[in-house]
């Protein structure tokens, strides 16, 4: 009896080792996977602090809220990011664009107006020339009143021709005068927003497109959203009749 008593007794002591075990090879298991996680994390916590050494734009972008502040032009707008879809063009290329896009416009220079036709518009817009520095060009007007049709479907190939700043594009109905931080007034049309573009380089200018619905009629003003620009005077009035 005494020898039973002895054998199961040592059985319950087995079983509770094993059981002893078990759990410290568990929290064994759970620290490696918390310490490599934590690896994990500072690894890509360095690897954006080294993107944004090489691109020092994009670190200003976040400053100012080109990410998520205001949806700015990521979440809200639902603008796509113009940097993974932008093109490099030549001088040469704009020009023929910009002729392209003439044939349903009506330039007036008396009055610094354009008047465009027809239920698919284009507009060719630059940003910051060399003789327009701060300001947009549209088919050799700087900051011209824009005259749109209501309901008509609106591709804006926009570049950058400056060589000091980047420059991006947005429709408001926010009026002039604006503040420095002007993004923080919205676009108006769904897609109309485009994020900044950088500086030219190499005699190359950094270019994209989006496109939008002008479904809702007033008075609207196309601006540079990027911190100061429209402030200083980048922009002008959109008419959609």
């Amino acid at each position: 009896m005494k020898i039973k008593i002895t054998i199961a007794a040592l059985s319950v002591v087995g079983i509770f080792a094993i059981g002893l075990i078990i759990f410290g090879a568990i929290q064994t298991v759970s620290a490696v996977s918390v310490q490599n996680k934590t690896q994990t994390q500072a690894e890509a916590a360095q690897t954006d602090r080294s993107d944004s050494n090489a691109n020092p734009d994009a670190a200003r972008y976040d400053r100012y809220g080109y990410g998520m502040m205001g949806g700015g032009y990521g979440m809200m707008n639902g603008a796509a990011d113009s940097y993974s879809g932008q093109a490099s063009v030549t001088e040469s290329a704009v020009q023929k664009d910009t002729a392209a896009a003439q044939k349903n416009a009506q330039v007036d220079k008396k009055t610094n107006t354009i008047i465009y036709s027809g239920n698919s518009v284009k507009l060719v817009i630059a940003g910051g020339p060399e003789k327009a520095d701060g300001k947009f060009v549209i088919d050799g007007l700087i900051n011209p009143k824009l005259v749109v049709t209501k309901g008509a479907d609106v591709t804006v190939e926009f570049i950058n021709e400056d060589a000091d700043v980047p420059h991006a594009f947005e429709i408001t109905d926010a009026a002039p005068p604006y503040d420095y931080m002007s993004m923080m007034d919205g676009g108006i049309y769904s897609g109309s927003v485009i994020r900044p573009l950088p500086k030219t380089s190499g005699g190359h200018y950094a270019m994209t497109t989006i496109t939008f619905q002008a479904s809702q009629p007033g008075t609207f003003y196309y601006i540079c959203p990027y911190p100061g620009h429209a402030q200083e005077g980048m922009y002008g009035k959109l008419i959609i009749k």
